[in-house]
Parts: C-alpha cells; structure tokens; sequence
C-alpha cells in the first residue's frame, strides 16, 4: 500500500511518524543517494547516505508541502558528504603534519627542522596526547 502513494503523500506519512512511508522514501532514494555520496567522499559514502536520512527525518517538519522531496533529500546528502570528505582532509593533514618517529613525536615540519626530531620530548608527549583526547571527541581512531 504504501509503495502506491506519492512522494508528497509519502513525506505526508512521515511526518506523522509513519516509519514505513520514510522507509519507502528512503528505498527509492538510496541508489542515487549512494552515487552522489561515493563521487564525493568514496569509501564510508554508505555512512554519509545513512546520516543524510536521518538528518532528514529529523528536520521532516522544515520540510515545505509544496517543494518537491527529491532535491530536498539530495541536498542533505550532499552536504553531508561534502562534510564528511572536509572532515577528512583536515584529518590527513594533521596527521601528516603528527607523525611518530621512535619514541618522540614532531610537532611540525618547521619546528622539526630548527630543532630537532627528539629534542623536547615532553612537547611531543603532550601533543601526543592532546591529539588522542581530541581524537576520542571526534570519536575517531587515535593518532
């Protein structure tokens, strides 16, 4: 019953937390959702997606009546992705930018040039853990 109603009829059902009529939504979504997200973030395009509807859902009462759901949907999930890849990004850089070198860590590529790989060790130690507590926010895996 519910795969023959409408996309506004659909968003309608949803809104009056009608879980299956969302979950209509979201399968005749899903592929393209999939796409757009892979061709911006690749790998982990599955958790953008799963996030994207969930903002989605949530945010249901913004929605306007009389706007069409597909652009609204795809939207979120491009924003998401795009998040998710400038996330990333920055979370490479500051990796490259930490990186362990026996038991001493450099903070940077200048302050190792002028200083030394090893030199203060009790810098490096709290970088170190500066990071991992920042990591554990982020709720990532420690650097």
């Amino acid at each position: 019953m519910v795969l023959m109603l409408t996309e506004r009829q659909l968003v309608a059902l949803s809104r009056s937390g009608d879980t299956a009529a969302f979950g209509t939504l979201v399968d005749r979504h899903r592929v393209l959702a999939l796409r757009l997200a892979y061709a911006i973030v690749g790998d982990g395009a599955e958790d953008a997606v799963q996030d994207a509807f969930l903002k989605a859902f949530r945010k249901l009462a913004s929605f306007r009546d009389d706007a069409d759901s597909a652009p609204w949907i795809y939207t979120i999930v491009l924003n998401e992705s795009r998040n998710r890849r400038r996330s990333r990004t920055r979370r490479q850089r500051l990796e490259l930018r930490v990186r362990p070198l026996g038991d001493c860590t450099v903070e940077s590529a200048e302050d190792s040039a002028a200083a030394g790989p090893c030199s203060n060790s009790e810098s490096a130690r709290r970088l170190r853990d500066l990071m991992n507590a920042t990591a554990k926010l982020w709720r990532c895996d420690s650097f």
